[in-house]
């Protein structure tokens, strides 16, 4: 995610993994979303925030990044 472009950010490929902990809980007021989508419907979100901070030392950063662990949809067609 880029703070200097907005909050605006891309996703790398889905990596689908077989987990035997929960999903992250995810922050349903949070700034940032995840969508999950089929051809013509939105099936779920994960929101969740960032610091952008550097976690050692609190230096702010102008990008950050995330790795959520989310529940698999049956029939998404899109991630946005």
């Amino acid at each position: 995610m880029d703070r200097s472009r907005g909050g605006q950010g891309g996703l790398d490929p889905v990596l689908r993994t077989r987990s035997l902990t929960p999903s992250d809980a995810g922050e349903p007021d949070g700034p940032f979303c995840i969508e999950f989508h089929t051809a013509t419907t939105k099936l779920s979100q994960t929101c969740f925030s960032l610091t952008f901070a550097h976690p050692e030392n609190e230096a702010p950063l102008d990008r950050d990044y995330f790795t959520p662990k989310v529940p698999a949809n049956a029939g998404v067609a899109r991630v946005v």
